[in-house]
């Protein structure tokens, strides 16, 4: 590309920066039952685990936040009017087709209850100017995500970052 060219291409990836993609719901509310896999996958034995077998009602261990909006193990398909689904087709389309996840930071705001139904709503909050690693050239590319349970109350967010390369 040009100097031209890579001005207009990045001027067209940062337009989304800032916009708000449709809030999703996840698919199940907070359970036992996924909190004890988590727990054993973690191999986490320690007090909260503890006072969840001994409850009723049952938290969640702050960690497992982004658990509940994951779509599983089937293809994902990004909705092209969210903002960070636009970006991946732009970069993916301009041979930008690799992707790695970079860092991640996570907020909790209190413990996630069994019942609670998260909804989650990303934001594009930066795409970087283009780099080389040791990966290769890219961009990287922040989203935020805020959690929100089922009477509008925020629990968390998470923040992820990735690196989109050829």
């Amino acid at each position: 590309m040009t100097e031209v060219e890579e001005k207009a291409f990045l001027a067209s990836l940062r337009a989304g920066v800032g916009r708000t993609g449709a809030p999703y719901t996840a698919r199940d509310p907070v359970n036992r039952a996924a909190i004890r896999n988590w727990c054993d996958a973690m191999r986490f034995d320690g007090e909260t685990l503890d006072d969840l077998r001994a409850s009723d009602s049952g938290a969640a261990p702050a960690a497992m936040l982004a658990v509940w909006s994951m779509p599983g193990n089937i293809p994902r398909v990004f909705d092209p009017a969210c903002p960070r689904g636009k970006v991946f087709a732009l970069l993916k389309e301009a041979g930008f087709a690799s992707m790695i996840g970079t860092n991640s930071e996570e907020e909790y705001s209190r413990p996630l209850e069994v019942g609670e139904q998260l909804t989650g709503t990303l934001s594009l909050l930066e795409v970087s100017d283009q780099k080389t690693t040791g990966l290769g050239t890219g961009y990287f590319v922040t989203t935020l995500t805020e959690f929100t349970n089922q009477t509008g109350e925020r629990v968390g967010s998470w923040k992820f970052r990735t690196f989109n390369f050829r």
